[in-house]
């Protein structure tokens, strides 16, 4: 009969939890980020609206300062052609 090693049967015990220990941290990185890159825009653009460091709503293609960082390089952000507010 086969019986598993103690350490295998801890590991498959502490598993699940090592997991949910790296996610954590894994999501708490990219939060950090994502304030980070909001900080820098903040202080680099100095935008009229300053973008919020915990909700996103205010950035994408709807922010002016976001936006044009999102333009593609070969079109022009200030081309109206382009810009959400003329394609509504």
């Amino acid at each position: 009969m086969f019986t598993m090693p103690l350490s295998c049967i801890f590991f498959s015990e502490c598993f699940p939890q090592l997991q949910k220990g790296a996610n954590d941290a894994r999501s708490d990185d990219v939060r950090r980020v994502k304030e980070e890159i909001a900080n820098w825009i903040n202080q680099t653009y100095s935008p009229t609206t300053p973008l919020s460091l915990k909700q996103r709503d205010d950035r994408g293609l709807q922010n002016d300062v976001t936006g044009r960082l999102l333009c593609p390089i070969e079109l022009l952000w200030d081309d109206n052609e382009y810009t959400i507010s003329s394609m509504s």
